[in-house]
């Protein structure tokens, strides 16, 4: 059965999607800059087993603290942060504790990262201490070398193991050493203690239990990308399933019983979930879209492991329901059939199954968390994730296709700006990064809210090489990164102008990271259709890949570049823009940041030496202590304030 979440929404259910996403309680105001820049306050609500208590985390801009509320009441128990740390993932191992992997703001990435740090924390915000990491030991007790050492240490959480309140399961690995084979043991998330039950079968494994906590798979992929999957055996020794077919794109969704579910491509173009069996690696296709991949995350039931709903982005969300005479199946029909022309996933659920908390966002909602009982059908409103911003200020998000010169399907999606449908407007084409394997989809995007408030149509095209469209699709935009990609792209801004609302002399090219490669290169290759460029932490000069930045990081991503670029150093300068400067006529906004070490401001610095040596117009921001992206609000407001300078000085 499948559900297409358009915007034909259950006109029965308006005044409850209207009361629980906070429409007809916000006064509409004119949003500012700032107000696009912030970034959601609430981030994560995670239940507790019994359904009772809610953990939440809560951004107020400057730092991070996780908060505990009771259920249904949201009266609040308690609250903790981790100091510089941000928190991360959250679990809760029992109805009193939870356990929450701790991340770390590092210069070289726009987000926070987890370096393998676990912290356990109680429900009212005391007995708080790191279970394990560097930071994971008594500093008033002696330590030995060899302890010392244990505690420079990676962890991943396997499982929680629902039937035992003090410890849960982890895969391990030394900091130096990740390559080597982890070790699976079970951590005291009071104490701190660890007691390994099983050595990985091979280096770099991911492990994974069954519905009741069994450790049943693992999973290996080697530096030449080589993937070995091993069953558990009875005797605690492991078994290579030496027959499952495993395709480029290949993970692992879940373990059930004595089968398991994976998301795969094996055997055809896009990527299907099919169910195998651990005995002998035999499948069988549970779905598979004939052109659109699946979103990998899917709707899996947190208890049972069961598969709920399967979804994919030909334009809205649309839902593939599985097995529809389930329970679970039946209580998410009825969610998504309620907040029709939105977006929901599940993101906890009771031990018993009966109280979910399910996100609900859309393109002018950022999103809403609420707790669904599923006994009685009742949905409660929890926490907005934004709620500075009132839905009837933000604008439509559009979905659009149309074919390319040469005959692929192209989509992508077209926001206005509130204003009348015969009066043309600006557009700004943004390029979405990547670019293979990466995509838009429809939703929230602040920036493109913060364009269409400036009075700016936004296009955002999915052109070749983007994810979600097949294998196919994706390859096509190998070694074409400065040629087709780039014409898909400018055929769809002029699929836009052919639609009557823009006016075909105010387009100006925007993008970060391979989208600031995107805007630069699309003046090279279409000198007088562009108005103006805005190109952020872009690369440049693709003949340095493979010395600078991320894919010169190891051999497997040097080869994934040779596969990306090609190795032809003629071909890589023809499609560079710091070596075609002297075509280009419309001004630039360069920024980047000095810290990013995954497109190194060298790119930047090169293409300004080649700028002005050919004398053209630019306009050049840097930010001294920021790295791949803006993390903080402020900077944001910064980037934000001199983008629409430039655009309201260029194509207004």
């Amino acid at each position: 059965m499948t559900l297409y979440l358009n915007h034909q929404i259950n006109s029965s259910l308006i005044p409850l999607i209207f009361l629980i996403l906070g429409i007809f309680s916000i006064s509409a105001k004119a949003l500012s800059i700032e107000d696009f820049a912030k970034n959601y306050q609430y981030k994560q609500a995670v239940i507790s087993p019994n359904g009772k208590r809610v953990a939440v985390t809560y951004d107020n801009g400057e730092s991070t603290r996780i908060y505990f509320f009771a259920l249904p009441s949201l009266k609040q128990l308690g609250n903790h942060g981790l100091g510089a740390n941000v928190p991360g993932e959250i679990f809760w191992v029992n109805n009193d504790r939870i356990v929450v992997k701790v991340l770390h703001n590092l210069v070289q990435y726009e987000e926070p990262k987890y370096l393998g740090e676990l912290y356990a924390v109680d429900y009212d915000g005391d007995n708080g201490k790191f279970i394990f990491g560097f930071r994971a030991h008594d500093p008033g007790k002696r330590h030995s070398r060899r302890k010392a050492n244990e505690n420079k240490a990676w962890a991943e959480i396997i499982d929680v193991l629902k039937d035992d309140d003090d410890h849960i399961l982890i895969s391990s690995a030394e900091w130096d050493n990740r390559g080597a084979y982890p070790e699976v043991m079970t951590l005291d998330v009071y104490r701190g203690k660890t007691h390994r039950i099983a050595k990985s079968p091979a280096r770099r494994a991911a492990f994974y239990t069954d519905e009741n906590g069994k450790l049943k798979l693992a999973h290996s992929i080697d530096s030449e990308r080589n993937q070995t999957l091993f069953v558990k055996k009875e005797d605690g020794g492991w078994k290579e399933i030496d027959k499952v077919s495993m395709g480029e794109s290949f993970s692992i969704a879940s373990v059930v019983g004595e089968s398991f579910y994976a998301f795969n491509n094996a055997g055809g173009d896009t990527l299907g979930l099919f169910k195998y069996q651990l005995s002998d690696g035999k499948r069988r296709l549970i779905y598979q879209d004939p052109e659109l991949d699946l979103v990998r995350e899917g709707v899996f039931s947190k208890n049972t492991r069961e598969v709920i709903a399967l979804k994919t982005y030909p334009d809205y969300p649309v839902y593939q329901l599985i097995y529809p005479d389930s329970k679970e199946t039946q209580n998410f029909k009825f969610l998504a059939k309620t907040f029709l022309g939105y977006s929901i996933s599940i993101t906890s659920q009771s031990q018993n199954g009966e109280q979910w908390i399910v996100s609900v966002s859309g393109d002018t909602t950022p999103g809403t968390f609420v707790l669904f009982n599923t006994k009685t059908q009742e949905i409660r409103p929890i926490l907005s994730m934004a709620k500075h911003l009132s839905p009837s200020e933000l604008n439509v998000v559009e979905p659009f296709k149309f074919k390319s010169s040469d005959g692929l399907n192209i989509r992508g999606y077209i926001t206005y700006p509130q204003k009348p449908k015969n009066e043309k407007v600006p557009m700004v084409v943004l390029v979405h990064g990547g670019p293979h394997g990466v995509r838009d989809i429809w939703g929230y995007n602040a920036e493109v809210q913060m364009l269409a408030n400036q009075g700016f149509a936004v296009l955002q095209v999915n052109y070749r090489g983007s994810g979600g469209y097949g294998l196919s699709f994706k390859k096509a935009g190998y070694q074409n990164w400065g040629t087709l990609i780039q014409r898909d792209i400018y055929e769809a801004a002029n699929w836009a102008i052919q639609q009557g609302r823009i006016n075909k002399n105010q387009i100006c090219i925007m993008g970060q990271s391979f989208g600031g490669y995107s805007a630069v290169q699309s003046l090279v290759k279409y000198p007088d259709f562009y108005q103006c460029a805005v190109a952020s932490a872009g690369i440049y000069d693709l003949n340095m890949l493979d010395e600078e930045g991320s894919y010169a990081d190891s051999y497997a991503s040097r080869l994934v570049l040779r596969e990306f670029v090609g190795t032809d150093e003629k071909q890589l300068k023809a499609h560079s823009p710091v070596y075609n400067a002297k075509n280009i006529k419309a001004p630039i906004l360069l920024i980047h940041g000095v810290k990013d070490e995954i497109a190194p401001i060298e790119h930047a610095e090169a293409l300004k030496e080649a700028l002005d040596k050919s004398q053209k117009e630019f306009e050049w921001l840097v930010f001294d202590q920021e790295e791949h992206g803006l993390r903080s609000d402020e900077k944001r407001v910064k980037y934000y304030k001199r983008v629409a300078k430039f655009l309201n000085t260029h194509i207004k």
